[in-house]
């Protein structure tokens, strides 16, 4: 399968420049691109779903190209936004229905065929004759990657798609993105680190714009080599640790606390280097641009 080539897109709102020559290649799996709220990853997602046209750049995927076959990007696309509503008062079946009606799906039989196929996938089809508004929030998302799903689409955009779900449904969740990985283009959006961690071949990290794009989640982690240190503390000295010193994480055992901390020299004598995760690595980039 062809590659996803962003190249350049620069996109500017008034006086916010939201994107600044963010460029991509992205393969056929998952492809992660973490960020804080606000660092532009919504912006560039609404690009590459043709709800937004950037100021500058272009997009391809093989011989289609964004600013001049929005119409072929939208029949090759399946887009879950941050924000997917339906109405509540329908149920599963009929909400896919008239989705795939609107994505030109035609005839009752195909449309009836391929909501059945979208929910069997998101494991939806025996709710399928309940109401939307009974609907847990991690089914509202299973069936809003049901909708994206009609068509059979090359590229899915997913955008901070397990925000807001308990811990059960956000594992279901990143399971179903695995498998929908396997012979399409996924690109997740998020800030939670876990969910890229958990899914992800390849990732990008986007800030104030700009986008820098790793080729393994190890190349991310690599960031923090030297940095991360495990340290075993009483429970008063952790306590008046001050705060310059950058506590990743910690532990609470019976007589000390073992805390992670990011600091580019030894923090203390009894404190020993760590390997970094890709969170720690994530953290130090970050850092590392302000």
């Amino acid at each position: 399968m062809d590659k996803l080539i962003i190249q350049s897109v620069d996109k500017s709102f008034g006086r916010i420049r939201a994107l600044r020559q963010a460029s991509l290649e992205i393969s056929t799996g998952i492809f992660g691109l973490l960020g804080e709220n606000g660092a532009g990853k919504t912006t560039l997602m609404r690009i590459i779903a043709t709800v937004l046209k950037p100021d500058a750049g272009e997009i391809t995927l093989g011989d289609i190209k964004w600013s001049r076959d929005s119409h072929k990007v939208r029949q090759i696309l399946g887009y879950l936004p941050q924000e997917f509503g339906a109405f509540k008062n329908v149920t599963a079946e009929e909400c896919l229905k008239y989705i795939a009606q609107l994505k030109g799906i035609r005839g009752s039989e195909e449309c009836l065929l391929q909501t059945e196929r979208v929910l069997k996938e998101v494991n939806l089809l025996e709710a399928k004759d309940r109401k939307v508004g009974g609907f847990s929030g991690g089914m509202r998302r299973r069936l809003g990657i049901a909708q994206a799903l009609l068509n059979d689409p090359e590229l899915i955009i997913v955008d901070e798609p397990t925000a807001g779900l308990d811990p059960a449904e956000r594992i279901r969740f990143r399971n179903l993105l695995r498998q929908l990985g396997k012979n399409r283009i996924v690109i997740l959006s998020t800030h939670i680190v876990e969910d890229i961690e958990a899914t992800c071949q390849s990732l990008a990290v986007i800030k104030n714009g700009t986008s820098v794009q790793f080729s393994s989640q190890q190349e991310l982690s690599a960031i923090a080599e030297g940095k991360v240190w495990t340290w075993k503390l009483s429970n008063a000295d952790y306590n008046s640790l001050g705060k310059d010193v950058h506590v990743v994480s910690s532990k609470i055992h019976k007589e000390y606390v073992e805390a992670r901390i990011i600091a580019g020299v030894k923090p203390g004598p009894e404190a020993e280097e760590t390997e970094p995760t890709i969170e720690e690595g994530y953290l130090v980039w970050n850092m590392e641009q302000e």
